[in-house]
C-alpha cells in the first residue's frame, strides 16, 4: 500500500485509503475477523437490505393504529382470523375463560362458548366449522353461531325398564341385549351406551317376542337429534342388529321382532372418549388429535344389584365408626373398565368393626336355553375380573380399591354374593377417581395421535389411535398438516405419517433425530418450511433437512424467558416470534430475505397471529391484557407508552492489520442517509469507536430542525470526541428518526511504525484525500 507514493519537493506522499460502509451482503452473518477483508463488515444490526433502492432501511418495526377491547375481565390467550362460508370476516379471540368473535376485527366482542379452561387455544378448519383444543377441556367446535363438544356424550342406560307380555309357562327363557347410540346433525354417531339386559320369553323355538322397554334415554346436547336402538340376537354377547330408528325425545318402544327379522348386524365403532387434546390439524377429509387425554371405552355390562342390599357389622374389625361409601366395577378380558356403581352408603354404628356388604347381585346372568326349573347360574365370560372400592371415613370421594376378584374366585352357586370389608383407613389401596363415573382407566398418550373417520370430522373410533415412537418418552409438540401425511414436532424429534390411501398402509416415518421442538408456541408453517425453537435456538426445515438460523443472536436468545406465540408476516417474509426477556415484551423477527434477525421491543403480546382477511389483511395482530393490537409497518416509530426505543445500528470492520499497517488515522467521515418525514426535529448520534478503546469515540448528532434527506462530506474535526486514529472501527448510529441509511464513508491515512513521518504531497484521483501531515501524535 506504500509502493509508487508520489514524491513532491523531495517529501514521501502518503495515500488515503477509505472504508465505505455499504456492504451489506454480510448482514447478521456470523464470519471469522481474520477472513474479512479490511472493509467488510461483521455485523448490521435493526437493518435490512431494501433490494429495489439497494439501501438499507432501518425501523422502529410496527405502529400501533388500531386498538379494540376484548373482554375487561380477562387476559388474551389466543387470537385467530377468520372467514366464514359467506366471505364475513371474524376475529376470534381466546381470553381468560372465553372464547369471543368480532365482525371484522372492529365491531363488538360477543360470546362463542364460556366456562373453559384459561390455557392457549388451537385451531383447525373442517367445512364449515372452527374446531379447538386447548390441551384442557375438551375438544368443541363452532359455525361461529352454535357450539358443540366434539363429543357426544353417550346414552346412559341406567333408567331403563322392561316389562316382559307373553306368560311364561315352561320355564323357558332367552337373554338379549340392548344399547342406544345418539346421532347428531351431521349424521354423527356417539359411543355405544352400556348394554341394558333382559332375560326374555325365548324366539328361537316358540317365535314368541313381545317386550315394553321404557326410560330409553335422551339427552339436552343441542346437536343430537336421534337415536339408534340395537339389539343382539338370543344369547350373544356382542354382535347388535338396528332394531329401530327413534326421535330424540322417545322413550318408549315396544319390541316383537324375532331374530330372524334382524338378518343385518351393523358395525358399531367404539369412539375414544377425550377429555382433552394438545393439538389438532386436518389432512384428507379427516381431523388429527394430538397429545390425547382419554377414558378407556366402559364397553361391558355395568353393575347392577337387588333391592334387598344391606349393611352387616361384625365384630371385631378395624372399619371405625363413620359413613362410607362403597362401589363395584366389572372388568373384561380386554382390560376395559366399567362404569363404576354405587353399591351402598352405610354407617358403621360402634366400630371398629367388620363391614359386611350382603346381597351384590354377580354377573351371572349368561344361562344356555333350557326348560331346567332351576338352572344352574354361569359366570358371565365377558367377566374377568370384578373390584370392589371404598371411600374413608365421612367422604363420598375418592374412592380406593379394596378388593379384586376373579370369577373362579367367587362362588357362583347362587345369584348374590357377601363380601367383608375389615380395611382401616389408613390401609386403603390405590385411589380410583373423584366420582363414580371416573374409570380408573383413564391416562394420558402423549405421543399418540387420534385421527377421525373418513368424512366424519367428530367420530374418532379407538382403532384410529397411532403412537408416534412411544419408546423415545418424549411428548408431541406440534401437528400440520403436509400434503400427503402429517408432520408431527415432538420435543427431540421430528417425524412424519404418511397418509396416502387407507390407513391399514400408513406408514410412520422420523425425519430428524436429535432436534425438535420443545416451545410449542414457537411453532409456523410457512408454505413448505417450518419454523421452531429447540433449547433456545431457532431452527428452519424445509421437510428434507433443518438450519440454525438464530446462531448469530445466541445472547439474545439465551435471555429469553417466555415464548408467547409466532407468525408469520408475508410482506415482509419476516417470522415473528413473540417473546419475554425478563419482564418485558420483543418481536424476535427474523428476515427471510437477509438471513438476519431484528428486536423490536413492544408493549405486550401473549398471542400473536397475521390478519388473513378484511379491510387489514397482513397486518400483525397482537394481544395483550384485554386488548388486541393492530400493528402496521410504518415509516413512522411507535409511540405507546414503554415502547419508543432509539434504533442501534452497528458496522464493525476486522482487526485493521495488513501489510504490517497497524494503526488508521481517521481523516473524514461522510454519511448518505435520509430521515424520517415529520421527524425532523428527532436527534440521530453517529459514533465512530476504537472497540480496544471504548472511551476514545468521535460522535456526530443530527438535530436538524428541517427534513433532512441527505448528510455528506461530514468532516471528522466537526464531530465531538478523542478518537484520532484506531486500530479496529466499529461505527454506529442510534436514534428513533431514521428512515434509510445507504452509505457510509471514512476516510484515513494508514500508519506504519517503521515508516518516518513526513507530510504528504499532493495527491489526485477517485477517493483520495489529503492530510496536513502524517505521523503527527495528537
Amino acid at each position: 500500500m506504500m509502493s509508487d507514493l508520489p514524491v513532491e519537493d523531495g517529501i514521501i506522499g502518503v495515500k488515503m485509503e477509505s472504508f465505505y460502509f455499504n456492504k451489506f451482503a454480510k448482514v447478521n452473518e456470523a464470519v471469522q475477523p481474520e477472513s474479512l477483508k479490511p472493509n467488510e463488515l461483521v455485523t448490521l444490526d435493526n437493518m435490512r437490505l431494501d433490494d429495489e433502492f439497494a439501501a438499507a432501511t432501518t425501523r422502529k418495526g410496527f405502529s400501533r393504529y388500531n386498538t379494540n377491547q376484548v373482554d375487561a375481565s380477562g387476559e388474551i390467550h389466543s387470537v385467530f382470523d377468520v372467514e366464514d362460508v359467506d366471505g364475513n370476516n371474524y376475529l376470534l379471540s381466546g381470553i381468560g375463560t372465553k372464547l369471543r368473535k368480532s365482525s371484522n376485527g372492529s365491531g363488538a366482542f360477543t360470546d362463542v362458548k364460556t366456562g373453559l379452561t384459561d390455557a392457549k387455544l388451537r385451531m383447525a378448519i373442517y367445512g364449515d366449522n372452527y374446531h379447538f383444543v386447548n390441551g384442557n377441556d375438551k375438544p368443541f367446535y363452532t359455525d361461529l353461531t352454535d357450539t358443540f363438544n366434539i363429543e357426544t356424550t353417550r346414552p346412559d342406560t341406567s333408567g331403563m325398564s322392561s316389562v316382559n307380555n307373553v306368560v311364561i309357562t315352561d320355564n323357558f327363557f332367552e337373554f338379549y341385549r340392548y344399547a342406544i347410540v345418539f346421532v347428531d346433525k351431521e349424521g354423527e354417531l356417539s359411543n355405544l351406551s352400556i348394554f341394558f339386559e333382559v332375560r326374555q320369553v325365548g324366539n328361537k323355538s316358540s317365535g314368541l317376542m313381545d317386550t315394553d322397554l321404557s326410560g330409553i334415554p335422551t339427552t339436552t346436547d343441542p346437536k343430537v337429534v336421534s337415536k339408534r336402538l340395537y339389539r343382539t340376537h338370543a344369547n350373544e354377547l356382542t354382535t347388535f342388529y338396528l332394531l329401530a330408528t327413534l326421535d330424540l325425545n322417545t322413550t318408549t318402544y315396544n319390541d316383537k321382532s324375532n331374530d330372524d327379522a334382524l338378518p343385518i348386524s351393523e358395525s358399531i365403532n367404539f369412539m375414544t372418549p377425550i377429555n382433552s387434546a394438545g393439538y389438532i390439524t386436518t389432512n384428507n377429509e379427516r381431523i388429527f388429535l394430538g397429545y390425547i387425554d382419554k377414558n378407556y371405552q366402559n364397553r361391558i355390562i355395568q353393575p347392577a344389584f337387588v333391592s334387598s342390599l344391606f349393611l352387616w357389622q361384625a365384630d371385631p374389625g378395624l372399619v371405625e365408626n363413620g359413613t362410607y361409601v362403597w362401589g363395584i366395577s366389572y372388568i373384561n378380558g380386554n382390560g376395559n373398565e366399567s362404569a363404576l356403581t354405587e353399591v351402598l352408603t352405610g354407617t358403621i354404628a360402634s366400630g371398629p368393626k367388620i363391614a359386611e356388604i350382603r346381597n351384590i347381585s354377580l354377573p351371572v346372568i349368561r344361562l344356555e336355553p333350557q326348560y331346567d326349573p332351576s338352572p344352574t347360574p354361569t359366570f358371565d365370560a365377558e367377566i374377568k375380573l370384578m373390584r370392589i372400592y371404598r371411600t374413608k371415613k365421612g367422604t363420598t370421594s375418592p374412592f380406593y380399591l379394596v378388593e379384586e376378584k376373579k370369577p373362579t374366585e367367587i362362588p357362583v352357586s347362587g345369584l348374590l354374593y357377601y363380601y367383608q370389608d375389615n380395611i382401616a383407613d389408613a390401609n386403603l389401596g390405590e385411589e380410583y377417581g373423584t366420582t363414580l363415573s371416573n374409570s380408573a382407566d383413564n391416562v394420558m398418550l402423549k405421543s399418540t395421535l387420534l385421527y377421525s373417520n373418513l368424512f366424519k370430522p367428530n367420530e374418532f373410533p379407538e382403532l384410529n389411535l397411532v403412537q408416534i415412537f412411544p419408546d423415545d418418552n418424549d411428548a408431541i409438540t406440534g401437528i400440520f398438516d403436509d400434503d400427503n401425511g402429517i408432520i408431527i414436532f415432538k420435543e427431540r424429534s421430528i417425524c412424519k405419517l404418511y397418509t396416502n390411501g387407507d390407513p391399514t398402509n400408513w406408514q410412520i416415518a422420523k425425519l430428524v433425530t436429535n432436534v425438535g421442538c420443545d416451545e410449542p408456541d414457537s411453532i409456523y408453517k410457512y408454505s413448505n418450511e417450518y419454523f421452531f425453537m429447540y433449547q433456545k435456538r431457532v431452527y428452519k426445515f424445509d421437510g428434507r433437512g433443518i438450519k440454525n438460523i438464530s446462531e448469530t443472536r445466541r445472547d439474545t436468545f439465551d435471555s429469553v424467558t417466555a415464548i408467547n406465540g409466532a407468525t408469520f408476516w408475508h410482506d415482509g417474509l419476516f417470522y415473528v416470534l413473540s417473546v419475554n426477556i425478563g419482564t418485558g415484551y420483543y418481536l424476535l423477527t427474523y428476515d427471510t430475505k437477509l438471513d438476519g434477525w431484528y428486536k423490536w421491543s413492544i408493549f405486550k403480546a401473549d398471542s400473536i397471529t397475521t390478519k388473513f382477511f378484511g379491510p387489514d389483511k397482513g397486518k400483525i395482530l397482537l394481544g395483550g391484557s384485554e386488548y388486541i393490537v393492530y400493528y402496521n409497518e410504518s415509516q413512522d416509530y411507535d409511540t405507546d407508552q414503554g415502547t419508543r426505543a432509539d434504533i442501534t445500528v452497528n458496522l464493525k470492520t476486522k482487526d485493521y492489520l495488513v501489510d504490517g499497517f497497524i494503526n488508521m488515522r481517521l481523516w473524514m467521515l461522510m454519511l448518505d442517509y435520509r430521515k424520517l418525514l415529520n421527524r425532523n426535529t428527532d436527534t440521530m448520534v453517529f459514533f465512530l469507536t476504537d472497540p480496544a478503546k471504548p472511551t476514545n469515540l468521535n460522535s456526530y448528532n443530527d438535530n436538524s430542525s428541517i427534513v433532512a434527506y441527505n448528510k455528506f462530506k461530514l468532516p471528522t474535526d466537526s464531530m465531538v470526541g478523542t478518537l484520532k486514529r484506531a486500530r479496529t472501527i466499529n461505527f454506529s448510529f442510534s436514534g428513533v428518526s431514521m428512515d434509510k441509511f445507504v452509505n457510509a464513508r471514512l476516510d484515513y491515512m494508514p500508519e506504519h511504525w517503521g515508516v518516518e513521518r513526513r507530510s504528504p504531497g499532493k495527491t489526485k484521483g477517485l477517493g483520495i484525500s489529503h492530510g496536513s501531515e502524517a505521523g503527527v501524535s495528537d
